[in-house]
């Protein structure tokens, strides 16, 4: 970050210093022009992967809380897989790319909207009981 410091200077002064790792640049920025293509593409991957996990762990969560009270065991089995899967989903897009996600992000998604579908038919039960 070095050889950006008398432009950030320049521009914005004292009012703060350029973050640690070049941030708020998410990899598209200005600091990520300076990147290789290489390391620019890994660094998206990863920045891809980890907003994969950010966008689905909210769904995942709630959905095996409420799951949970009613299959303990069938939850942690199913959550257990879902790991597995995102492990091999997170390798898989970093190592070879988006193209070989479906390897592992397939499976993860069968058993997420196997979770759903029972957590909704559950409560529908339960709703039609009083």
């Amino acid at each position: 970050m070095e050889q950006f410091q008398a432009e950030h200077k320049a521009t914005i002064g004292d009012k703060y210093k350029i973050g640690k790792g070049g941030y708020p640049d998410n990899g598209s920025g200005y600091y990520a022009q300076k990147l290789t293509y290489a390391k620019w593409l890994d660094f998206n991957n990863w920045q891809r992967v980890q907003m994969n996990h950010v966008e689905t762990l909210p769904l995942v969560g709630m959905i095996m809380l409420i799951m949970g009270l009613y299959w303990p065991v069938l939850t942690l089995c199913f959550g257990i897989v879902i790991f597995i899967c995102r492990a091999g989903y997170t390798f898989m897009y970093v190592r070879s790319g988006p193209e070989f996600r479906a390897l592992f992000g397939t499976p993860m998604n069968i058993f997420r909207m196997l979770m759903l579908v029972g957590m909704v038919v559950q409560l529908a039960v339960d709703f039609i009981r009083g």
